[in-house]
């Protein structure tokens, strides 16, 4: 639960973009609550479904759009079901994206709706002149071979209609934090959805000493159209900066790497103890680490928040485009790793079971046994 975040944002500060997130299916219309539970200024929300149920769970019912036969019983995890039911609800997708800076699909890939209906509402985005991103989860191992098929083939499919997507591993999320019951497993999910699209949000709308604002972003992905990988790091104490870098060039929930990037975006939020040191500090440190050609474009404001614990905190985020083939993971590469984890899950032992159900309280230890990487520990 969050009793507190780490940016909050005055209902008086003007949103520099209209911005629309649309969350698609069961996966993104989960990330889409929990987005309405924080102050994005200017920012509107639009939850799709073919499942009537799960649209009964948003108290605005102005911000619903069920898609699909009339009983609204869902799309069977089908994807062409939910293609379909995207096409049939065409003028409706169309008049809710309308007059559109920046469209944010939220959407599980594998299932029915949120992979058949994605592509279609994204083709509709652009067709209205809306920069499209989508930010995407791939399924868990354990939701079996033909679902992770499924989301291969629909990942395919929506890049080809987004100008720029994310894809969030919940495999790569499940062995990060070790062994969790089933539902903490989605609950997890969910919320780095939620927070990858946070950042995005953040960047576009935060006031900011060195300013970063809706022109960059839609200057590094008109220079770098497809995929976009982004690393969230927070720190305290010594070396801080140094070590809010490492962690969110090490964030355990992206694909690719952003060491392979051309072109970067790095902002920075820091509490009220920071010194322009800290900042200079993450400049210097990112420029030691990444290639020389690298573009990297910067911006810091400080965090507004009640919490004086967050006074010496760092949090550094970076939003990396243009990543070199020999850095991505196709859906091949994603394909045989999948394959090569469930041969290892037949022969492999349990892992360590984190015993906080908390999930936003977790942290991990390294081999040196000090925290995590900072992941989400901004989000406490």
């Amino acid at each position: 639960m969050e009793t507190s975040q780490t940016n909050t944002v005055s209902e008086t500060i003007e949103a520099t973009a209209s911005i629309k997130i649309v969350g698609v299916g069961g996966a993104g219309n989960n990330s889409l609550k929990s987005l309405m539970d924080v102050q994005l200024p200017g920012v509107e929300f639009v939850a799709v479904n073919t499942d009537k149920q799960a649209l009964k769970e948003f108290p605005n019912k102005d911000i619903c759009l069920q898609i699909g036969d009339e009983h609204g019983r869902g799309a069977g995890a089908d994807p062409e079901t939910g293609k379909q039911a995207a096409i049939d609800a065409r003028n409706d997708i169309k008049d809710r994206l309308k007059n559109t800076e920046l469209v944010i699909i939220a959407a599980g890939m594998g299932g029915g709706t949120g992979t058949g209906a994605s592509p279609e509402i994204a083709k509709i985005a652009k067709e209205n002149g809306s920069l499209t991103i989508a930010v995407v989860t791939m399924p868990f191992i354990f939701e079996g071979k033909k679902r992770t098929e499924v989301a291969l083939q629909g990942l395919e499919t929506l890049k080809k209609e987004v100008d720029a997507y994310i894809i969030v591993s919940n495999e790569k999320l499940l062995n990060a934090f070790g062994e969790l019951p089933i539902d903490e497993s989605w609950k997890y999910s969910n919320i780095t959805l939620k927070q990858l699209i946070r950042s995005i949000i953040d960047i576009t709308v935060l006031p900011s000493y060195i300013n970063l604002d809706f022109a960059d972003l839609q200057n590094l992905i008109k220079k770098n159209p497809g995929e976009l990988v982004v690393g969230i790091g927070k720190a305290t104490g010594k070396d801080k900066a140094e070590k809010a870098v490492s962690h969110a060039l090490k964030s355990p929930i992206i694909e690719s790497n952003i060491m392979g990037a051309s072109q970067c975006i790095v902002h920075i939020s820091v509490g009220n103890n920071a010194t322009l040191k800290d900042i200079s500090d993450v400049s210097q440190f990112m420029n030691k680490i990444m290639n020389k050609e690298v573009d990297m474009i910067f911006g810091y404001n400080k965090m507004e928040s009640e919490n004086k614990e967050q006074d010496d905190s760092l949090v550094v985020t970076i939003i990396a485009a243009g990543i070199k083939e020999q850095f991505k993971q196709d859906t091949n590469t994603i394909r045989n790793e999948v394959n090569k984890q469930m041969e290892k899950s037949l022969v492999s032992s349990p892992k360590e079971t984190i015993e906080n159900n908390d999930i936003e309280d977790i942290t991990l230890e390294n081999e040196n046994n000090s925290k995590s990487n900072g992941f989400f520990d901004f989000f406490k």
